[in-house]
């Protein structure tokens, strides 16, 4: 079920499970309710959704403006740094028993921890950073207008206001110690640029 971010309460999310395999470990998250999924305020698109191959594999990301002067994006960053700081809380007190290593919280605080929340050298402003679900190369993510009609990710372009339902479903431990939180989303809703509005009378 989707949440809104402030009726999800980070230190309710728990670790359900892990996985090893060849480069690192899922580490399974779930919150009170169940999967952790949870709905932004209306945000700016950052950039321009760009597909892209690296590696052989194909992806792209979705980053969101939290601009300084809206409380509601604001509250969202506040949000996402209790987020920060409890997943680096659980890393640590579990990171030895799903890996077979410890992890310090000095580790993470220094560089071993990827954060959701990006500055930007060219822009004084944060942003919010996250990956979109891709299969079979094609991209897999609805977008929807205001009135529910579908549009496609072609309406993703920088400057665009949009709502984002997202899910945290596992963190990735890497087996070189850096922990890095999957955020992948799973709908928008875009409500375009406002250059396509009428100006005000």
């Amino acid at each position: 079920m989707t949440a809104v971010f402030r009726d999800v309460l980070p230190s309710d999310i728990v670790v359900s499970g892990c996985k090893r395999l060849e480069h690192g470990t899922m580490v399974f998250l779930r919150g009170a309710g169940g999967p952790v999924r949870v709905q932004t305020p209306a945000l700016l698109l950052d950039w321009t959704v760009e597909i892209k191959r690296f590696r052989g594999t194909t992806g792209c990301e979705l980053g969101l403006t939290l601009g300084d002067d809206d409380s509601k994006a604001q509250e969202l960053k506040q949000w996402l740094q209790a987020l920060t700081a409890h997943l680096k809380t659980l890393a640590v007190a579990g990171a030895e028993d799903w890996t077979g290593r410890a992890i310090t919280m000095d580790a993470l605080n220094n560089g071993s921890f990827t954060h959701a929340v990006k500055t930007q050298r060219s822009n004084p402003g944060v942003y919010f950073k996250m990956k979109v679900a891709f299969a079979d190369e094609q991209i897999q993510l609805p977008v929807f207008a205001p009135d529910m009609m579908r549009l496609t990710t072609d309406s993703l372009v920088q400057g665009a206001r949009c709502t984002v339902v997202f899910d945290v479903p596992h963190i990735w431990i890497s087996n070189n110690g850096v922990v890095t939180p999957k955020i992948i989303a799973n709908k928008v809703l875009c409500y375009g640029t406002p250059n396509e509005f009428a100006p005000e009378a």
